[in-house]
């Protein structure tokens, strides 16, 4: 290494002068300039000469309002060559910022394209060429190389020292970590005031002999495509990008001609990378030659001169969570965690401080100099991961959430921009917590009503499955109101500010009524039962009480799988002597059908069809429970079609009081065609499965085609054809450890150790036993107590036993399997077996992978995932069958 920041650009031009940078800023038909590495040291010490007689010599500050890469990069070297101070700022900056840092920075000289700044010392580029080149002074190891700019809790920028010796060791820690070479092109195209783009993607390949490509962020906004273009075009073998331009190009597939086989290095930081995210492009681009591990999740900081933790394991290594873990610090980084999980760091790449700060200053180091990064980590071994920023967080009833952890789940809502999404606190006067606010663009059509009611409720119980309260606001908002940082970072602060100010109260109320589309016009409640139900609604979802009717549902209002189990046991404190099971709270969700549930002598006939959304003109869906017998995991897979099909579940005979449970497959098939054609005498049917309910939905489906209706879809869940020999080995005892497993009572390696503890016990013990292994959370959640987890376990033991000498025989038009991972053994040996459902299709067997195991693979932290996967089989479905 040299010994100045200068001293990086005359040793590459003197080592490796074949090499240089393609700046690449024209239109996708423009092969762009070449400029060498010694032709970039004569520019820009010809521009250094110029400087200096614009009154700038080494120690100054010099200001560089340049947006073009092939002006600001021989600009940035000149300063570098005269033992100059750089401070980079985005040419788009308002008046008020320009002389913000014109006072922070102490009168700088700005460099300006074009016209002097009025009231500014400045130069514009034009006055500086044209003389001789200058002789460069060498700058000391503790001289100021840069001062970044970096935004404040004040909004106020704060100016990040960087002193030459830490600028160096920076680059030469990132270059050892990611091992590059003078065989390797490096591609930037973020905008050059940013700390990431100056060294990962600039000073970087310089430190490691290497060549590089620069373009520009219009250039990728404008067509995200360009990005991977240019890597192909140019061969390039290492780039960086934040994570929301991979969620952008997982929406586009890779076109003809594109070769991406070069690039064996993506580093991606300045945001979370979700795995989905992460994995879903990794699998997009392969067949364009990507690597598997060629995504290399980081995290870095301005304040330690970009790149300081990398991992280059990814996806064999630290995907395992929602978030990819960030790997190993560079050499020459050490890191620790406070006690309350926060990331500190130090080393020699480490900044020195804030210019003109000292407040900023004694926040951001420990007592015993170590920086504080304000974001929470955990390691694991080696292994690094980033689990929230500790000032970008709601607190909500004293409990911590972090807005990152909710964004990565929304953005995979179907027509969300994925990069326009902000979860955040807003807090009015007198309230007494925080009110959670989710802002997003939609790419949905504004004239499309359905379509925007579907993905708000589709947002709203997200939240509320994720985080467990609902969201107090939701703004559906244009791409101009979220402002971003060049990283392509949401100011959620900006977002806060301008709720709080009311300027989104329009689309607040536009965002209002769309979620209460559909829903009946008010009528009152009459007589004590219907007032009292009422009164419950009004308290769960905090609405006054003159706006919960005796029509009100309570899945319209937005009750989800864990609102319907503490009605439950509200209703159940309203009239002590009935006990309603949750399918029964389902097929009657009004306020005036609870009420009348709740007469103990009204005990309503059995139908196992349970109308989860009514709403939408397409072909209804019906969805057949899994061995467990209920329904209730289905409530927030029907919210995804509000407005678009109805979805109806069925639930199996045995819930309710003085329920019998069926006596032969059957009966139960036999059950299940007459109340599914009772709701839809004619097809084409739309039918699906979970589990032992996909043998249920095959057999339903010959039932109906036997009678001559038409099957337009059957989706069958993580459920091979030959099942009989797998049910056939369940005993009580493991058909009950198989109901804490759906119902996530227990974790995988409890459930496994449960058999040989229970083995040889009466039945009543057992259950005693199973029931205190349970979660105690997870017992209460559910609002069961060991009688009503006894019956239960009784029930799924009955349901189960009905498939125990199951044979499938005959066929079906077509079958989509849907394949979670598997319990045990390999993914091919499961695989193999869910294939063979082809032996049972006339025309088309479709195996499609979807996030989680068999007993989660519809759990919230998997639903986006899996209902994505499901509407575009049953769309794909629909398609050919109107072919």
């Amino acid at each position: 290494m040299p010994d100045d920041v200068g001293g990086l650009l005359r040793d590459v031009a003197k080592e490796q002068p074949t090499l240089g940078i393609r700046f690449r800023t024209g239109g996708p038909t423009d092969a762009g300039s070449w400029m060498s590495y010694p032709e970039l040291l004569d520019q820009a010490l010809v521009w250094l000469a110029g400087l200096r007689a614009a009154g700038a010599g080494a120690g100054d500050r010099v200001v560089l309002l340049l947006d073009r890469p092939e002006e600001f990069i021989p600009l940035f070297w000149a300063a570098m060559s005269g033992a100059m101070t750089v401070c980079p700022v985005p040419s788009t900056a308002s008046a008020e910022s320009i002389g913000h840092v014109d006072e922070l920075l102490g009168r700088p000289l700005f460099v300006v394209r074009d016209q002097r700044l009025p009231g500014i010392r400045s130069v514009a580029l034009s006055e500086l060429g044209g003389g001789d080149p200058a002789v460069p002074t060498v700058a000391a190891p503790d001289d100021v190389a840069l001062l970044v700019l970096t935004s404040g809790s004040t909004g106020r920028p704060k100016a990040v020292v960087l002193r030459q010796s830490a600028v160096l060791a920076g680059v030469a820690a990132s270059a050892a970590a990611l091992e590059l070479g003078p065989d390797d092109v490096v591609l930037n195209w973020l905008a050059l005031d940013h700390v990431a783009a100056l060294s990962e993607t600039h000073l970087l390949p310089m430190a490691a002999r290497a060549g590089q490509v620069q373009t520009t962020p219009g250039q990728v906004s404008a067509d995200p495509m360009w990005f991977l273009e240019v890597i192909s075009r140019e061969r390039v073998t290492m780039a960086f990008t934040p994570n929301f331009l991979l969620g952008l190009l997982n929406r586009v597939e890779p076109g003809p001609g594109l070769d991406l086989s070069s690039l064996r290095l993506l580093v991606s930081g300045g945001e979370a990378n979700p795995v989905p995210t992460a994995l879903t492009f990794l699998d997009q681009f392969a067949s364009a030659g990507l690597r598997r591990d060629a995504l290399c999740p980081a995290f870095g900081m301005t304040e330690i001169m970009a790149g300081g933790l990398y991992n280059r394991t990814f996806p064999e290594r630290g995907a395992d969570g929602e978030f990819a873990a960030v790997g190993q610090p560079v050499p020459g980084l050490a890191l620790r965690l406070s006690e309350d999980g926060e990331l500190h760091l130090r080393g020699s790449m480490l900044t020195s401080g804030y210019l003109g700060d000292p407040r900023a200053n004694a926040d951001a180091f420990t007592a015993d100099g170590w920086f504080r990064t304000g974001d929470l980590a955990r390691v694991d071994g080696d292994m690094v991961t980033l689990v929230g920023r500790a000032r970008e967080n709601i607190i909500v009833n004293s409990v911590r959430y972090y807005s990152h952890d909710l964004e990565s789940v929304l953005e995979r809502i179907d027509g969300v921009d994925s990069s326009f999404i902000a979860v955040f606190p807003v807090r009015y006067p007198g309230d007494d917590t925080e009110r959670l606010t989710i802002a997003f663009a939609s790419t949905l059509p504004a004239d499309d009503e359905a379509g925007r009611h579907r993905q708000l409720v589709t947002i709203r119980d997200t939240a509320t499955l994720h985080w467990g309260f609902r969201p107090s606001i939701i703004l559906v908002l244009p791409r101009s109101a979220f402002v971003k940082t060049s990283l392509g970072k949401i100011q959620r602060r900006a977002l806060r500010a301008a709720v709080e100010e009311g300027r989104f109260a329009a689309e607040q109320a536009s965002a209002d009524a769309l979620l209460t589309l559909g829903r009946p016009e008010y009528v009152p409640p009459a007589g004590a039962g219907e007032k009292a139900v009422a009164d419950l609604f009004a308290g769960l979802f905090g609405l006054p009480r003159g706006e919960v009717g005796a029509l009100t549902s309570f899945l319209d209002l937005g009750g989800t799988s864990l609102d319907t189990l503490t009605l439950k046991g509200s209703l159940r404190a309203v009239a002590p002597h009935t006990e309603l099971s949750l399918s029964t709270i389902l097929a009657a969700p009004t306020v005036r059908g609870l009420a009348a549930m709740l007469d103990v002598e009204a005990v309503a006939a059995y139908d196992p069809v349970v109308t989860l959304q009514a709403g939408g003109t397409g072909a209804p869906l019906f969805f057949i429970h899994p061995g467990t017998g209920e329904i209730l995991g289905y409530v927030h897979l029907a919210r995804h079609f509000a407005g678009e099909r109805p979805f109806h579940a069925l639930r199996a005979r045995g819930f309710g009081p003085k329920e019998r449970p069926f006596d032969t497959l059957a009966e139960l098939v036999d059950c299940y065609t007459e109340a599914i054609r009772a709701v839809r005498p004619d097809g084409p049917y739309l039918l699906a499965g979970y589990s032992f309910g996909g043998i249920v939905a095959f057999e339903v489906a010959k039932r109906l085609e036997q009678q001559g209706q038409t099957i337009a879809f059957l989706g069958l869940v993580d459920i091979p054809p030959h099942v009989g020999p797998w049910l056939g080995a369940l005993d009580p005892t493991r058909s009950a450890i198989i109901l804490t497993l759906f119902l996530e009572l227990v974790d995988r390696n409890t459930a496994d150790g449960l058999p040989a503890q229970l083995d040889g016990l009466p039945r009543d013990q057992v259950l005693a036993a199973l029931y205190a292994a349970c979660s105690p959370a997870r017992l209460s959640d559910l609002d069961l107590d060991l009688g009503r987890f006894a019956a239960w376990a009784d029930l799924t033991y009955a349901l189960t036993s009905l498939g125990a000498t199951y044979v499938p025989t005959g066929t079906v038009g077509t079958t989509t399997v849907f394949q979670a991972r598997p319990l045990t053994g390999t993914r091919d040996e499961w695989t193999r077996q869910l294939a063979s459902w082809r032996d049972h299709s006339r025309d088309h067997t479709e195996l499609i992978h979807v996030a989680g195991e068999h007993y989660t693979v519809m759990a919230p932290r998997h639903l986006i995932g899996f209902q994505a996967a499901f509407k575009t089989a049953l769309a794909t479905a629909l398609r050919r069958h109107r072919e």
